[in-house]
């Protein structure tokens, strides 16, 4: 061959041979663009395919759920005195009261041997017959309390207590007696001089007052430790046992919402105070006891009907919340991380998630309020293995 012609030769396959391995090149590299192309569609497919949320503003308020117990506070006790005996065998004549009831300023709940058992408002103790000529502190206390039956509130400042048994105090309680249908109790006795014995007279601290536990029958015989009648000398109050769990929680002074359950569907306010230490298993009357860790009081800012003593409620004890509308995800949107941080995966228009780094607040109802650069309301995020809640139709979530 000659020798120009071995070189065309040897050019052409040449030539040929780099065609070839160009195309070879082109075609591995559409394929791995295919491959590629390929895996990223059926990320972006996996992805919405996943269940997803839209990023809400909600106002969030986290709640505790207590079971609670209707009781009186600053019970009072009031016994038969050691001066009955002295007008009569201690035999219960008449019962004018009932678990419930309230009691007011000159009522009388029972008679004994005949003799009312007059209640009258104040902290003096009853401990002694008192007689013309006695003075002291529960003189004046007597004194202001009869007034204010006569005079009202205003008299008792314009007219002043002397401190002292006189006449002015014989007459009060003198007409106290006929206004209760009963003699003065120095014409039922012996001693002339006697004005007021301690037997017929029950010092309630605070009246209006609620009968909480029965007053003895008719006939039967009274000693001197036998209450005559059990009262609470304030408002009814809720006694909730709470769980180890939920004591570090609560706090002196947190707002209340309490369902009264008593088919009404009434609710109170109230004000929780400071948890104390409780007093083993407790009978919450719901079906079911638990070792009480410790119990909490809760303080009713309104007036509370007697028949409620001993009734059980549900207290709803708002922890912590947001005054306003906070920007929230579905709790299952968050990621969380090793380090202790959290994220969240916003889908962006092209169907990829972005990752967004968030800081966590009030959780409530399965939505938890969030905080981040690059996140905002009507965001779409990737949520977990469950769909979302939803919000009633006020946006309001965790109520």
């Amino acid at each position: 061959m000659e020798p120009h012609r071995f070189w065309r030769v040897t050019a052409i396959a040449l030539a040929v041979a780099l065609l070839v391995a160009v195309n070879v090149v082109v075609w591995l590299q559409a394929a791995r663009t295919r491959e590629a192309s390929d895996g990223t569609a059926g990320q972006t497919q996996t992805q919405l395919n996943q269940p997803t949320a839209t990023v809400e503003l909600n106002r969030l308020v986290e709640t505790m759920l207590l079971r609670c117990r209707f009781e009186a506070a600053d019970v009072s006790r009031h016994t038969l005195s050691a001066s009955l005996p002295l007008l009569g065998t201690p035999i219960v004549t008449s019962v004018h009261v009932a678990v419930g009831d309230t009691l007011a300023p000159a009522d009388v709940p029972l008679t004994v041997a005949g003799r009312p058992v007059i209640v009258l408002s104040g902290s003096f103790p009853a401990f002694r017959d008192l007689r013309r000529g006695d003075v002291g502190t529960d003189v004046e206390q007597l004194q202001e309390a009869l007034l204010a039956l006569q005079l009202g509130a205003d008299g008792v400042s314009q007219q002043g207590v002397s401190g002292i048994v006189d006449e002015q105090t014989v007459q009060l309680v003198d007409e106290l007696y006929r206004q209760r249908g009963f003699e003065p109790a120095r014409v039922a006795g012996d001693a002339p001089d006697l004005v007021l014995p301690a037997a017929e007279v029950a010092i309630v601290g605070a009246l209006p007052s609620t009968i909480v536990d029965a007053p003895p029958e008719v006939g039967s015989a009274l000693a001197p430790d036998t209450p005559m009648f059990v009262v609470s000398s304030s408002r009814l109050v809720l006694a909730c046992p709470l769980s180890a769990s939920q004591e570090p929680l609560l706090e002196a002074g947190l707002a209340v919402v309490v369902d009264t359950g008593d088919a009404s569907g009434s609710q109170l306010s109230g004000v929780a105070e400071r948890p104390y230490s409780g007093n083993g298993n407790i009978d919450l009357a719901f079906g079911s006891t638990f070792e009480a860790a410790s119990r909490v009081r809760i303080l009713l800012t309104e007036d509370v009907p007697a028949s409620l003593l001993g009734s059980t409620a549900r207290a709803h004890v708002r922890i912590r919340g947001s005054e306003d509308a906070v920007l929230s995800v579905p709790s299952t949107a968050l990621v969380a991380h090793s380090d202790g941080t959290n994220s969240v995966t916003v889908l962006t228009d092209s169907g990829s998630g972005v990752s967004i780094g968030v800081t966590v607040g009030v959780s409530a109802g399965g939505w938890v309020a969030v905080e981040g650069d690059g996140i905002k309301a009507g965001d779409i995020v990737l949520l977990g293995k469950y769909a979302p809640p939803e919000a009633d139709d006020a946006g309001t979530v965790g109520r």
